[in-house]
């Protein structure tokens, strides 16, 4: 019956991204906002005000822009800073020009296991900035570089060994 449902349904609800997205070595805690992020569903200051509510938006990070997602996760200093020094860490650039493209990360031409590694460092960045904001913002708690850098690092090794895909020689 699942079957022929979905075979007539008018809806195709199927994201060719998301299994990219969900790996079994990425908690879905930490996969989330990276998720909520690329459907432009997370409660940044731009999406409640489209929703009705009346705020003076303001980045809560950088106190300088409109937050709007795009600017929190790609162009905030303080996500720059982490980008830039996770580009350093990879020896390659990332493409940050949208939420989708920051997927674009994992290569058909490298092995499963790095590119668990790969998706995992991504969440882990949006979560951190995530997280950071929400700090800023409810709890008024300033965060530093080097901390989110040293969570960011733990996590991917924590996915890295909880992988089950296998490394390329």
């Amino acid at each position: 019956f699942k079957d022929a449902y979905t075979l007539l349904s008018p809806f195709n609800n199927t994201l060719p991204w998301a299994e990219v997205l969900w790996r079994s070595c990425i908690p879905p805690a930490k996969s989330m906002p990276l998720w909520n992020f690329i459907l432009n569903r997370l409660p940044t200051d731009d999406i409640l005000a489209k929703a009705g509510y009346h705020i003076v938006s303001r980045c809560k990070m950088c106190h300088k822009n409109l937050e709007t997602a795009d600017h929190l996760f790609l162009c905030c200093p303080f996500a720059i800073q982490l980008w830039t020094w996770l580009e350093s860490m990879r020896s390659c650039s990332i493409n940050r020009s949208n939420a989708l493209s920051l997927l674009n990360i994992v290569s058909p031409f490298t092995s499963a296991q790095l590119n668990d590694v790969r998706i995992a460092a991504v969440g882990y960045v949006i979560w951190i900035i995530w997280t950071a904001r929400n700090n800023s913002l409810f709890s008024n708690q300033a965060t530093s570089f080097q901390s989110p850098c040293l969570l960011v690092v733990a996590n991917v090794k924590l996915s890295g060994n909880l992988s089950s895909n296998s490394m390329w020689h």
